[in-house]
């Protein structure tokens, strides 16, 4: 591991796990709105099951309960993310916090690609 790494790994993980955060509160306050809170009016607005909404947004615009599985599989991996990145924070772990910015990417290539 080259040695800047090491002496910088705090700085370098600071952006990352203040957009990891920023989409872990993103994904669990949709999974609360839609499936834990379960308003029907705000159920209603995202039009789950119209063809408009399946066809542009995915399969886990189906039903209200799909899309709330995918928010919290999506803020609860983020979290994981968060962790590996708070633990190469404090450790100051150059490994540590350059896995994080890996997952994140490969997170960003598979959302993209499905």
């Amino acid at each position: 591991m080259p040695d800047w790494l090491e002496r910088n790994a705090r700085w370098i993980a600071v952006p990352g796990l203040f957009a990891v955060l920023l989409f872990a509160a993103a994904f669990l306050s949709e999974w609360h709105a839609v499936g834990v809170e379960a308003d029907p009016a705000t159920v209603e607005a995202y039009h789950f099951g119209s063809e408009a909404m399946v066809g542009h947004g995915g399969d886990h615009y189906r039903t209200a309960e799909a899309y709330a599985s995918r928010m919290l599989t999506g803020g609860l991996a983020a979290l994981g993310v968060a962790g590996v990145l708070v633990f190469g924070l404090v450790r100051r772990s150059g490994i540590a916090v350059a896995t994080g910015y890996v997952v994140v990417a490969a997170v960003l290539i598979v959302g993209l690609v499905s």
